[in-house]
Formats: C-alpha cells, structure tokens, sequence
C-alpha cells in the first residue's frame, strides 16, 4: 500500500481536511503518517485514528539571523499592494508594530518594485534559501523520510517555514510533493521558501496569485474548490429557524444580523457592535432584529472584548468553543462547532464583518454581506485603521467585485442593512460571480477533487 505524509499543524487545518471526504477517501486507500504540532495530543489521536494512520509529532522552529534575512527578500520580490501597506505602517491591526521610517519605505519602493518584476530573482532566492537554511531541520526531515519511505508528502501550510524545510527535504530525497496554502491571503504576502511539485489552489483567483506571485507554471495548478465548504451541503445538519433559534437564544420572529469579529487584534469590533445594538434598540433598524455575534476563536479570549454587550437587548454572543490548545491557533475542530457556525450562516439575514474569509462563508450561502471599512465611534490613524485592510492585494480584488456593500461610517453602515433586510437579492448577481472566481463551486465535492489529485500522484488512478 502507497504511503503518504500529510501534515497538520493548526487546528483550522485539522477542520479544513481532516473533517472531509480529502481524508476519509484517502485513508482507505494509502498509508497516512500525520505530522502534527498535536500528534501527542489524545483528543486528536482519538478523532482521527484509523488503522491506516499513524502520528508523528514535528515542532515549529523560529527563525534564525539567517532566515530573517533572506526572508526580507522572499516578501519583497513581490511586491503589491499588501507588501507596500507593511513596509510602510508596519503590522496590520498591530498598534504596538514597529513603524518603519519612511525614507526606509522609500529605498524599499524605489529598488523592488522593478526587482519584483524579474520573475527569475525569486527562484534565485529560493534557491540560496534551499542551499545554506534550515539545514539542521532539513537533515532531521531527511532522516524522517528514509525512515517511512512515504511515497508523496502533502505540506497544508506551505507558506509556513517548517514546511518549507520539509518540502526541501523532498526535494533532496527525490520524494514528490503537494502544497496547499492556509488561507486564501497567503499567495501574496510573500514568496514561499520551498515550492512543492504541484499546488493545490481553491480558486481562479488563488490560482492567478500562484502563477504571478509563486512562479508556479499553470500546469502544476490544480483548482479543487474549498474543501472546509464540503459540509454546506449538508442539510441534514441544517435546523429548524425554531429549533436554532432556540439553541442560541434568540427571537425567532425577529431578523438576524450576523456580526463577525476579526480578532483580539481589533478591539474596534466591540464598537461596531455597539451601534449595531443602539440602533436595534432605538428601532432604526426595521424590521425589527437582533445581533448574533461570533467571535473569532482563533484568539484566545476575543469573545472577552463584547463583555459590555452580553446583558443588552436581543444581542446574542455566541461563545460555544472547545479550544485546541495544543495547535497555535487553538482552533476547535469539531463537528458542533461547525455544525453550529453553518447554522448561524443559514439563518443569518446578514453577515457584518471587516475583511475577513467570512465574506466567503457568507457567500456560500448567498448571504448579503457588508465589509465594514471604518474604526468604530472614533477616527483612527490610518497607521491603526481597519481601513488599511482595503489595500491588500486580495481583499482589494473583493472590493472589485461590488459584491459586497463597504461602508466607511456608522450611518452607511445602518443604512446597508436597513436596504439589505428590504431586499436582501440586491447584488446578487455580483455574489454568484464572487463565488465563482473565489470559491470555484459549493458541491461539497472539493474535498474529493483534493483526493484525486494525490492519488493520481501516487499513481493509484
């Protein structure tokens, strides 16, 4: 039987593929070794044991002087959009970031903007990167390798630097290799490290950045869809509006705004919150509604910054969370805590949130969407504003759909929903669109595409 190595080293990634037919059909037909940051850990042993799986636990090392250095030009050659906005105001969201001096920007902007245009420089510094980095972790995967003998090994954070030796380590061992980004922004905050034989992309759009920012050649693409969006079709798993609404706490006969936090990092979402609140509880909202807020369980405590809220009228904060402690993130990967997310989605009016991969979710569901743009009850630097989000290469490529309503203060923001709970079918022509280049297709089949892709690898189609 062919062996392969897959590793997993959030628990959103545990959620993404773990959870799905990518492993349920892949487990019956290979060896999978897991390498895991929680390989020890026995609730995750207990949930994913098989006969056909086995743990193997590897650490996240930190960067060394080196890394640091050559990583400074990994992120520069190329440079966008989302590359100047951190060069110039330091770390998104990140008050306490250093601030970088602005002749520094300057030099920066002046020699990489042309150097990112020279496709070649990327390979060069991936491969200095491949010939004098990462050699104790490289030699210490090597020996891994020889150990199992895996036949392919798939990297499912291949912008994390871990990953990166691994994949080199491939590379050394003449062992092919599937990647996988994390998240749809990781293509274009900087140049990976290691490139795998094939990339595996969620979309049109993530395959564009793979091609322009990764130097992968179209033909090492593959477009497979979301796979943690396989389960919103499950409408077995769908409740009632009465049972939900139950569930939760909630008033069934009133709207329901859904509120989406974007981390401990922006305690503004409190405020943006709170004139959702005041405004259902003044009734300039109409029809009558209620807030569901869903904080972002990927920081520890965030559902803390809404504790001026849990006592007010017809504001709900959703704080149901197993956490996972032993992945960075923390992040639950059980079926209630998605099930129970997939609910709040369907039966949701709509989706409030600021820049986030909830605009997707929302729009798996058809949802309206509004992308709040501005910092609350009081102005922000620019340096510390939300706003800075826009200029990302990949949230920027959202907003240019107009499929989703950005408001940039408080009254744009009552009036979006206001317009959205009359008639939520405004831009819905424009959300299919931003489904179809974002997201590809909600078939719940994009956890088997990913499959076939390994074992047309592995040679087993």
């Amino acid at each position: 039987m062919k062996k392969i190595f897959i590793t997993i080293s959030r628990g959103a990634i545990a959620r993404n593929l773990l959870k799905n037919d990518f492993f349920l059909v892949l487990r019956d037909k290979v060896k999978i070794v897991i390498l895991a940051t929680a390989a020890d850990d026995m609730r995750f042993r207990n949930e994913f044991k098989h006969p056909n799986v086995s743990f193997v636990r590897f650490a996240e090392k930190e960067h060394t002087l080196g890394d640091r250095f050559l990583f400074f030009f990994h992120k520069n050659l190329i440079y966008n959009g989302t590359v100047e906005e951190k060069n110039r105001w330091g770390v998104i969201g990140d008050s306490r970031s250093y601030q970088p001096n602005y002749v520094s920007f300057l030099v920066k902007k002046i020699i990489f903007v042309p150097l990112s245009r020279v496709r070649f420089l990327r390979g060069f510094a991936r491969l200095l990167d491949f010939l004098f980095l990462q050699k104790s972790e490289v030699a210490e995967f090597q020996e891994l390798i020889r150990r199992e003998k895996p036949d392919l090994v798939i990297s499912t954070n291949i912008a994390a630097d871990t990953e990166s030796a691994l994949l080199k380590a491939t590379r050394k061992e003449h062992i092919r290799s599937i990647g996988i980004a994390k998240s749809w922004d990781n293509l274009s905050k900087h140049s990976f490290r290691a490139q795998a034989d094939t990339i595996v992309v969620w979309s049109k759009f993530m395959a564009s950045e793979a091609v322009h920012f990764q130097n992968y050649a179209i033909k090492d693409i593959r477009i497979i869809g979301i796979p943690q969006f396989d389960r919103y079709v499950l409408k077995d798993k769908l409740l009632s509006r009465q049972e939900f609404c139950k569930m939760m706490g909630l008033d069934a006969n009133r709207r329901i705004i859904l509120f989406g936090s974007e981390g401990s990092l922006f305690q503004s979402d409190a405020e943006i919150a709170s004139i959702i609140s005041e405004n259902i509880l003044r009734n300039d909202i109409i029809p009558p509604s209620q807030l569901l807020i869903r904080p972002h369980y990927g920081y520890k405590a965030d559902d803390l910054k809404f504790k001026d809220l849990q006592n007010k009228p017809n504001v709900v904060i959703d704080r149901f969370n197993n956490p996972s402690p032993e992945f960075r993130d923390r992040w639950d990967y059980s079926e209630e805590f998605s099930d129970r997310f997939m609910n709040c989605l369907y039966h949701s009016d709509v989706v409030v949130s600021s820049f986030s991969t909830l605009t997707l979710d929302a729009v798996a569901f058809n949802k309206p969407i509004i992308n709040v743009s501005f910092d609350g009850k009081e102005s922000k630097p620019y340096r510390e504003s939300i706003a800075r989000w826009g200029a990302s290469t990949y949230f920027g490529a959202i907003l240019k759909t107009n499929a989703i309503c950005d408001v940039k203060n408080s009254q744009d923001l009552i009036r979006a929903i206001n317009e959205y709970l009359k008639d939520p079918s405004n831009r819905e022509v424009e959300r299919e669109k931003l489904l179809k280049d974002f997201c590809l297709v909600i078939d719940g089949r994009s956890g088997k595409r990913f499959a076939r892709v390994v074992l047309e690898e592995t040679g087993l189609l």
